[in-house]
């Protein structure tokens, strides 16, 4: 049988002779919010994040009794805080909500009142 060799490693311990653990930085994303404008004369609801994430943000876009698009905004760390549009008919009224990764996002809805010149 061949002779096993090997190596032994030490580990630091505290006073108690626990073994010590390496300092981890733990990193926590805030929950932002979304923040919402909507625009009458140009039939569009202008959306853009309240901070800036660590993460690209991708909201999903729900329309009710309405017709919105795109179906997803993203947003990402350079991009947070231009505005992005969604899209509105002429015509009709409804509610659009928003939603993201509940860890990285306050989901909103705006209520879509009827076109008024």
């Amino acid at each position: 049988m061949p002779e096993r060799q090997g190596r032994i490693t030490r580990i630091p311990t505290n006073k108690s002779g626990w073994a010590k653990r390496p300092n981890k930085k733990i990193t926590t994303h805030p929950i932002l919010d979304i923040i919402t404008e909507y625009v009458n004369d140009d039939r569009w609801i202008l959306v853009r994040l309240a901070g800036k994430p660590y993460v690209d943000v991708v909201l999903d876009i729900e329309p009710d009794d309405i017709i919105a698009a795109p179906a997803n905004l993203t947003f990402t760390p350079e991009d947070w805080d231009q505005d992005q549009n969604i899209n509105l008919p002429a015509t009709g009224t409804g509610t659009v909500n928003i939603s993201g990764d509940d860890d990285l996002v306050n989901d909103t809805s705006v209520e879509v009142p009827e076109y008024v010149p």
